[in-house]
């Protein structure tokens, strides 16, 4: 089967990995990949166990120590019983993108601007310097997804959160944070990465909030002693957690990127 895979992040790139080594014939399509993002890259226990890819000497920081502070001067601490990892989103991608050339996926660094149905047998895709055909089409293309808006509906404001980022070079240790403050939709990270701190925040699209992230979490970071100066700032749309996929014979839609 020849199958489109729109969207190089983490779910398409590993999906079509799968795909491929299952016979497929596999593009997969991004403009950008691989990418930074401003979540602070954490992997769970199940994810660390659950694929072998982060037994490969991919570079992360194990974490031993999570505090989750509750904006009050309450505060839950835990040590997880199996480990959990942070890494970064740029290494991981471009890992993920040499094991799907290994595996026959061919990567087209190309913006798809359209995508036509062809009536009972598949998609034709569209980009500026090329074409192609598939029998089966999956969206792996984030908030704004364009395989969403052909096949279905672009996700409403209101399914959108906005995401805020900062690496700072610093002394790194084992501890996660997590930041929920009196009266705001969201919260602030403090994830340690290999060489650096990932401090960010997560909240809703309503108007006025995105202006009140930006506040927050600077006043955060100013009054952290040790966020030093900033190594390098990411901003993007995410999906909500509450947002539906949506999938038929010929199609679906995956995680964000």
């Amino acid at each position: 089967m020849r199958i489109a895979v729109v969207g190089a992040g983490p779910s398409g790139t590993w999906a079509s990995i799968l795909l491929a080594r299952r016979g497929h014939s596999v593009a997969l399509i991004d403009s950008q990949a691989p990418w930074e993002k401003p979540c602070g890259g954490g992997v769970t226990a199940k994810a660390l166990s659950g694929f072998g890819i982060f037994d490969s000497g991919l570079p992360r920081q194990n974490i031993d120590h999570i505090t989750i502070f509750f904006g009050d001067e309450t505060s839950v601490s835990v040590t997880p019983e199996q480990p959990v990892a942070v890494l970064s989103r740029r290494e991981l991608g471009q890992y993920l993108l040499d094991e799907a050339e290994k595996a026959g996926v061919t990567v087209l660094k190309s913006r798809i601007a359209r995508i036509e149905p062809i009536p009972g047998s598949g998609w034709s895709l569209y980009a500026r310097d090329t074409s192609l055909q598939s029998d089966f089409l999956i969206g792996a293309d984030g908030a704004t997804s364009l395989v969403r808006r052909t096949v279905g509906s672009a996700l409403q404001p209101e399914d959108l959160s906005v995401t805020l980022g900062y690496f700072i070079p610093e002394e790194v240790s084992a501890h996660m944070k997590i930041y929920f403050l009196p009266s705001f939709e969201g919260y602030i990270w403090s994830f340690p990465r290999p060489n650096h701190i990932s401090y960010g925040l997560i909240t809703r699209t309503a108007p006025g909030w995105t202006a009140e992230a930006k506040r927050l979490l600077s006043n955060f970071m100013v009054r952290c002693p040790q966020t030093g100066r900033i190594l390098q700032r990411a901003g993007s749309l995410s999906e909500s957690c509450f947002v539906e996929r949506q999938s038929d014979c010929r199609q679906t839609l995956g995680a964000d990127r």
